[in-house]
């Protein structure tokens, strides 16, 4: 005796098949499991598609050595232009980032930045600039503070602030700028 496959039920025009109200509805919930089938793969090939763009915008990120992206307008403002200058020094945060010297520093605290203080100012700075300062920092061997900022570009204001207040100071067994923490 032959057994039946499912394909049996499919392909009614087999004359051993009888064709019969259990046989319709199996087609046509077959088909149903059909089309929601293809309209979830459809689904799924858009979720690829929008993971591989975030993957994307996330490498470009982290080349770019940048804080990911996580918040609107304000936050991009004040992460754009410390990337561009290194820091942003809370009495200049209107004319760079058009936030209040306050909203500044309530925005880096929310966001994990560093804040220190700088002699009478306020510095903001990413964790990776901080790093790349304090690095640069122990790399100048001079002990010539004017020399010293020069070589530091970007963080050479930063520098004169921080060495002004007795925050940076030179060691002289190690060969390098030190900041206090």
């Amino acid at each position: 005796m032959r057994r039946r496959r499912i394909d049996d039920y499919i392909h009614p025009g087999d004359p051993e098949v009888r064709a019969g109200p259990l046989d319709e509805e199996l087609r046509r919930q077959l088909t149903d499991i059909g089309e929601r089938l293809s309209r979830i793969e459809k689904r799924l090939d858009e979720v690829e598609g929008l993971l591989k763009a975030i993957l994307r915008l996330l490498k470009s990120s982290e080349k770019r050595g940048g804080l990911p992206r996580r918040g609107g307008g304000l936050e991009d403002r004040v992460l754009d232009a410390i990337e561009r200058e290194g820091y942003i020094l809370v009495s200049e945060s209107r004319t760079k980032t058009g936030l209040s010297p306050a909203a500044l520093i309530s925005l880096a605290r929310s966001t994990g930045l560093i804040i220190l203080d700088a002699g009478g100012d306020v510095a903001v700075l990413t964790p990776e600039s901080y790093t790349r300062f304090r690095g640069m920092l122990r790399e100048i061997s001079t002990s010539d503070p004017e020399e010293a900022a020069s070589r530091l570009g970007e963080y050479g204001r930063l520098f004169l602030l921080l060495r002004k207040k007795g925050t940076v100071y030179y060691d002289a067994k190690e060969g390098g700028w030190r900041l206090l923490e």
